[in-house]
């Protein structure tokens, strides 16, 4: 007897939370939630996920944030109400750093800027 068994990754979109204030970027922008979990297969047949988590992206700034559990489910139930800022915790800032004065995007780090020379 032989078997076949393998692991795979699921990824679901679950909707967008359409006003809600991004943590990266401070604008009121849709945020767009998936579910994201692995699945194991015998013979070709799913058995159970694992390793779930929820992520939500800006529409705006397109940074990547992870969603609690609990403000995921109750968003997949009503979606109407949106997610809290308080419940999503930031995995990857896509904000760039930008002059106040001319708009010239900034180096990490930086203090003034390279092209007008206003500081930061």
């Amino acid at each position: 007897m032989f078997l076949i068994a393998g692991i795979s990754s699921k990824i679901k979109p679950k909707g967008a939370a359409e006003y809600c204030a991004c943590p990266a970027c401070g604008t009121v922008s849709p945020l767009h939630v998936i579910h994201k979990y692995m699945t194991p297969h015998i013979f070709f047949i799913p058995t159970f996920p694992f390793h779930s988590e929820y992520i939500a992206t800006c529409g705006n700034c397109a940074s990547i944030m992870r969603v609690t559990p609990e403000a995921a489910k109750v968003f997949i139930r009503h979606p109407e109400a949106g997610l809290d800022p308080r419940d999503l915790t930031v995995m990857q800032n896509n904000v760039r750093n930008i002059c106040k004065s001319c708009g010239e995007g900034l180096g990490h780090g930086q203090n003034f800027c390279g092209h007008c020379g206003a500081a930061v």
